[in-house]
């Protein structure tokens, strides 16, 4: 997290830097509002993914985890009770457990 953090900072009197979150932001904004084509964007990942989903998040809905997880059934949802929308820094132990569970039983390559 330190990291993330320290690049931040790094970036954030780069002139580019706010334009460069704006477009990400209206890019996700515009496929999010498109389920159709979020849901055919879903279906085609193939990579294995785990969505770990605090229960208290209160940006992204529950039910949208779910929906993915239907749609893409090759993914891991793990839902952590009393958590928000950031169970790395909120239970970084049990994140960690939870990603390292996941990754042992990825093939390997």
């Amino acid at each position: 997290m330190e990291a993330h953090l320290e690049v931040a900072e790094a970036r954030i009197d780069d002139p580019d830097f706010e334009s460069a979150i704006r477009r990400a932001a209206v890019s996700l904004v515009a496929l999010l509002s498109n389920r159709r084509l979020l849901d055919r964007h879903i279906a085609a990942i193939e990579a294995p993914t785990l969505i770990i989903h605090g229960d208290g998040d209160r940006l992204v809905s529950f039910r949208n985890s779910v929906r993915a997880t239907s749609i893409n059934p090759d993914w891991r949802l793990e839902i952590l009770q009393g958590v928000g929308h950031l169970p790395m820094l909120e239970t970084p132990e049990t994140t960690k457990a939870i990603v390292a569970d996941w990754a042992a039983g990825l093939p390997s390559v």
